[in-house]
């Protein structure tokens, strides 16, 4: 949101720690998750903790996550280096073998789709398409990424 505000509002964006590493990863992925949790809860099946993080494949820094935006928006990389009132950890992660060992989970998304689809629905709904229309499109589009993998994985294809 702080990188989307600064540019509508054609502010420099400020980072406070450019050099830290965040794992990216879209909400519809963590909820795809926690459906599958729900169907083996279902089934008798899931007890206990589940993370539904990213890899270390979407272990992006704060800076490279500005620029890719600032690409994806046609934005000459622009932004500068703030000093931070909190400490914050240089790098945050979950494991999250459990959920692909047990239920088959893993993110659908990658980093670079991830963050075009958070600027996009953004954009969009900023610019008048409905919130809700926008997220029917997404979710139709993530649901068919998912039967799709589902569809290859069953006929033993990658």
């Amino acid at each position: 949101p702080d990188l989307l505000n600064s540019v509508s509002e054609g502010r420099v964006i400020e980072l406070r720690n450019p050099d830290a590493v965040r794992p990216w990863q879209h909400v519809l992925d963590c909820v795809y998750g926690y459906h599958l949790l729900i169907q083996a809860l279902i089934r008798g099946e899931g007890r206990g903790e589940w993370n539904f993080g990213p890899g270390s494949e979407s272990f992006v820094s704060v800076a490279n996550v500005v620029r890719a935006a600032q690409s994806h928006l046609s934005l000459p990389e622009n932004w500068v280096k703030v000093e931070a009132s909190l400490h914050e950890a240089q790098l945050l992660a979950l494991d999250s073998h459990k959920a692909s060992t047990h239920l088959a989970w893993e993110n659908k998304l990658p980093f670079p789709l991830c963050l075009h689809w958070t600027i996009d629905w953004s954009t969009a709904t900023k610019d008048g398409t409905s919130p809700l229309a926008m997220t029917d499109f997404q979710v139709g589009t993530y649901l068919n990424m998912v039967q799709t993998n589902e569809m290859t994985d069953k006929q033993g294809k990658s």
